[in-house]
């Protein structure tokens, strides 16, 4: 199910900053007049200490660049493993039988095609195969210092991955986060305008015409 977010009140998230700020300042210069209907000091301190938060949290531009480096970054590493592979299965063609489990983990066709998930648990079964046959294997070339760099290099790329899903986790939360604080920011700011301006509106049409969102 796609998530829905707050939408700023058809704001960017600059404007909502932007008129919080400005009504706070004029909210607090009225504030002798407002807290008469309610709008009291605690209430814009409240709204002020929204908007401070809200500019403190990681911004969705900032998220999606941190997701797009570890993509890439592991994009990056992607072709040197299966370089890798396609060395170990030239060497070790002639080391397993076909049909059998140590075989079927090595010679797995279509490794560069498969979805990420099934490419990281076929890496994670080729180094079990490899560690689990050291003697056979090292007899064509394949030693214990090889295996050891080739796990490395699986653990490095299995690390990228599963960061990646963190990362991918973490904003969908940010972002929820950020949709919630907006939101509660913005029902404040609407309250205090919505309020003041039906305050002045018959006093002073110059101060009701501040209260607005725009």
């Amino acid at each position: 199910m796609k998530s829905v977010y707050f939408r700023n009140g058809g704001l960017s998230f600059r404007q909502l900053i932007n008129t919080c700020n400005n009504v706070c300042e004029i909210a607090t210069r009225d504030a002798n007049e407002l807290k008469t209907v309610g709008i009291s000091p605690a209430m814009v301190a409240s709204l002020k200490a929204q908007v401070s938060n809200l500019e403190s949290l990681s911004t969705f531009a900032l998220d999606a660049a941190a997701k797009k480096l570890q993509t890439a970054e592991r994009n990056n590493l992607k072709p040197i493993v299966l370089d890798e592979i396609n060395i170990l299965r030239k060497q070790l063609v002639y080391v397993f039988a076909k049909g059998t489990n140590n075989y079927d983990s090595i010679f797995t066709k279509s490794l560069s095609g498969r979805k990420i998930d099934e490419f990281v648990n076929a890496l994670k079964n080729i180094v079990v195969t490899l560690q689990n046959n050291a003697l056979l294997v090292a007899e064509y070339g394949v030693d214990a210092e090889r295996i050891s760099a080739f796990s490395e290099l699986v653990s490095t790329f299995v690390g990228l991955y599963e960061q990646q899903l963190l990362t991918k986790l973490n904003f969908k939360l940010s972002a929820a986060e950020r949709s919630q604080k907006r939101q509660e920011a913005y029902k404040l700011l609407n309250y205090i305008v919505s309020l003041a301006n039906a305050y002045w509106k018959r006093k002073d049409a110059t101060k009701a015409a501040q209260y607005s969102i725009n």
